[in-house]
């Protein structure tokens, strides 16, 4: 947990006082592959030297249940393309799941994944703008109320919204927006539950999305089902998104999310968890993007994964209209539960595998034997 958290020091203390350097949870996994697929180099170079002092041969090349090492996990350098400095994988390509992404821990953005689906159409700009059913709350901070930002506008349908600023310039939120008072800057609509089901009937994107997020049943298997019923109970966490040219949200993060832009562009900025911070101040207010920070484009039709603790702030380039889903860290949903815990997490299903079956040979080849249920998985699932 103090690798996935990126606490340098705690990894070292807990490893000082008895720590396992090498226990590995339900995907195999020791605090050297959590630390490495958080893309945080200072856990991982304390869990390094724990592992050496303890003697520990050839850490880096330790494999998990689905063949990845460290140093695999690690390295994240991505294959952008002119727009987009994370991964870009073209439709043409992908695998079908976003599964093995989530699990390497890192961004990709997916080129015309959903440009076929419905709600590009059912979720134009000039048809919102006829939606005077749905009730929207806008605000030039996606949820700024929870950080004490000015009082949003009144309450307007999303008819009444999107056509205020479709024919020309957006309307100014007014008041405050962040640490500098920017009085032009647009509002914008997130909206959940209840409030985005109207939205929702009658679109594909929720449903697409989801077929995404399905879990593998060598993953499944190995965590012992909870995947595949965390799945099952998704809710809750859907959010559809309007706004004009200029919107957009500032740095935050949470847990996983996908994200689908129906209609428009936008340009993201992320940062990963060990630059991660949360703020208020919208990119309209920024002198320069934030250092380090990964640009990326996003079209309509594009999918755009974000990992769980990824900063990431947005910018709308165009009228933007999509869906963003959250969903948990399975993993450590796992780990916590049965680990630390120590819940029967299988039910009547079992104990989970604690096998540290992590190959190790010198190579750093990803795959391991053939009695591996995941070894092949992400050979398999990810174009070479």
């Amino acid at each position: 947990y103090a690798a996935w958290l990126g606490l340098p020091r705690a990894c070292a203390a807990l490893v000082a006082r008895g720590g396992d350097v090498g226990f590995a949870g339900g995907l195999g996994r020791a605090p050297l592959h959590v630390a490495a697929a958080r893309g945080d180099g200072d856990a991982l170079a304390a869990l390094l030297r724990a592992a050496r002092r303890a003697g520990a041969e050839g850490p880096r090349r330790w494999r998990d249940a689905l063949g990845l090492s460290p140093k695999a996990l690690a390295a994240k350098a991505a294959r952008g393309d002119g727009d987009c400095a994370v991964d870009v994988v073209d439709v043409d390509r992908f695998p079908g799941s976003l599964e093995p992404y989530v699990l390497r821990g890192a961004p990709v953005l997916v080129r015309g994944l959903g440009r076929n689906w419905t709600a590009r159409q059912l979720w134009h700009p000039a048809v919102l703008a006829t939606r005077d059913d749905v009730d929207v709350q806008p605000h030039p901070i996606p949820h700024g109320e929870s950080f004490g930002i000015d009082a949003p506008p009144a309450p307007a349908t999303l008819g009444a919204y999107v056509r205020s600023w479709a024919g020309g310039a957006p309307p100014s939120a007014g008041g405050r927006a962040g640490p500098d008072d920017v009085a032009d800057l647009p509002a914008y609509v997130f909206a959940a539950g209840a409030a985005a089901a109207p939205v929702f009937e009658g679109a594909d994107a929720l449903g697409e999305l989801r077929k995404l997020l399905a879990p593998s049943a060598a993953v499944d298997a190995l965590l012992d089902g909870l995947p595949g019923r965390l799945h099952g109970a998704h809710g809750g966490s859907d959010q559809f998104y309007c706004g004009p040219p200029g919107s957009g949200a500032p740095l935050h993060y949470h847990e996983h999310a996908v994200n689908f832009l129906a209609h428009g562009s936008k340009t993201w900025w992320l940062l990963p968890p060990a630059d991660a911070v949360y703020s208020v101040a919208h990119p309209a207010t920024w002198r320069a993007p934030p250092a380090g920070a990964l640009a990326c484009v996003q079209r309509a039709g594009d999918v755009l994964f974000a990992p769980a603790n990824w900063a990431h702030a947005v910018r709308n380039d165009e009228p933007a209209v999509g869906v963003a889903v959250e969903f948990p860290d399975v993993f450590m949903i796992h780990h916590m539960n049965a680990h630390m815990l120590g819940y029967d997490v299988a039910g009547d299903r079992g104990a989970g595998g604690d096998d540290d079956d992590r190959g190790g040979g010198d190579d750093d080849q990803q795959g391991g034997g053939d009695d591996d249920p995941g070894a092949a998985l992400l050979a398999e699932m990810i174009p070479a």
